[in-house]
């Protein structure tokens, strides 16, 4: 049963980063057609330098890479819902009795940055046990 309560919360963790990524790919969309507009609004109006073109161009280059880089993630989670964890590996460290458990998968997953990770990704250090040793 301990096994699948932890898939269970892993999926759950899953969808909620999901979500996230859809609502901010949301609010980024809205965010470059918003700099289009005013762009093309605005485009007579910009200083004969090119310092206010540079800077919304800039603007609106990051966005659309911040949107890519969304697209890429939630892609990776994606395939994570299928398959959130091919291995595991149970550590235990000398002079302890129960094992530490560290589940190995595509990429890492956590609830935050500063959290314990779910899954670990395969290129981690510590998924090296796992291909290392029997």
């Amino acid at each position: 049963m301990r096994e699948e309560a932890y898939l269970e919360s892993v999926l759950e963790v899953l969808h909620e980063k999901i979500a996230g990524i859809d609502a901010k790919m949301a609010g980024n969309e809205k965010d470059i057609e918003s700099m289009h507009q005013y762009f093309w609004e605005n485009y007579n109006e910009f200083d004969e330098y090119g310092y206010e073109l540079f800077d919304n161009t800039n603007a609106v280059k990051a966005r659309l890479k911040e949107q890519g880089d969304y697209v890429r993630e939630r892609c990776r989670y994606e395939k994570m819902l299928y398959s959130p964890y091919f291995g595991r590996v149970d550590f235990c460290y000398e002079g302890e009795d129960t094992p530490e458990q560290y589940y190995i998968g595509i990429g890492n997953l956590a609830k935050g940055r500063a959290d314990n990770p779910y899954v670990f990704d395969w290129r981690a250090p510590v998924s090296g046990l796992f291909y290392d040793y029997d």
